[in-house]
């Protein structure tokens, strides 16, 4: 199971791919498209990775509180770009954070469970 480190490097890249190809669709993205992705949110996803790793993953206990925050990270993520380009970039922000939070979660568990042998509570 991924360790801490692949975990940061995929909650930093998971948000910027899927968040391009949700964007982009129905059309296949642009290299470009990638590009520009990483310079209008790459911040953010650091931001959230981080956030997800060493906050939310730690303390959050339920999976419905999970759900709730890994939503509106993603939502808070690309609010100041979906005000510029309106409410469908906010929205595929809030579905990439749910979707992503969701899959680090997951990770982080498995990577528990097979440290201690024991599951953990989800």
């Amino acid at each position: 199971m991924p360790g801490r480190n692949i975990r940061l490097f995929i909650g930093f890249i998971a948000p910027i791919t899927l968040g391009t190809f949700l964007f982009a669709f129905p059309h296949l993205p642009h290299p470009g498209l990638f590009v520009a992705a990483i310079y209008f949110v790459g911040v953010q996803s650091v931001l959230y990775s981080l956030i997800v790793e060493f906050w939310i993953n730690r303390r959050v206990h339920f999976l419905s509180h999970s759900v709730l925050a890994f939503t509106i990270l993603g939502l808070l993520s690309t609010l100041p770009w979906g005000l510029f380009w309106g409410v469908e970039f906010a929205i595929n922000g809030a579905v990439v954070g749910l979707v992503v939070g969701l899959g680090l979660r997951t990770l982080m568990l498995n990577s528990a469970m097979n440290k201690t042998g024991r599951s953990q509570s989800t």
